[in-house]
């Protein structure tokens, strides 16, 4: 129970299932259980973090996710991988922080 306490925010998937954001990961519910999304440190395919703060998901399905201090993760649910972005101060392309709050998508002519 320890690992869903410190809900920090919920998000709604394209496929309705409910994620909670926590300083512990995230977790899907399908509306029986709750399976984890977390970080492994052995495990370089797995969240940079589990101090998770915003998720969005973009029209291919893949969940962009935001942490505090280890930067942006680009989940593919189908591929079942992730993709890390970080901070690099010898590379001005890099992130500009690693310490990432929200994240919002842009407007398009559809979405007014």
């Amino acid at each position: 129970m320890e690992d869903y306490q410190g809900l920090d925010n919920w998000f709604e998937d394209q496929d309705g299932f409910i994620w909670f954001l926590t300083d512990h990961g995230m977790f899907r519910y399908d509306g029986a259980g709750l399976m984890p999304l977390k970080s492994d440190p052995i495990d370089l395919n797995s969240l940079s973090s589990n101090r998770i703060k915003d998720v969005i998901q973009d029209e291919q399905g893949v969940f962009w996710i935001t942490t505090r201090n280890s930067g942006l993760n680009a989940y593919d649910p189908m591929e079942g991988k992730f993709a890390h972005y970080r901070h690099d101060a010898n590379d001005s392309t890099s992130l500009s922080t690693d310490n990432l709050f929200f994240l919002q998508k842009p407007r398009t002519a559809s979405s007014g």
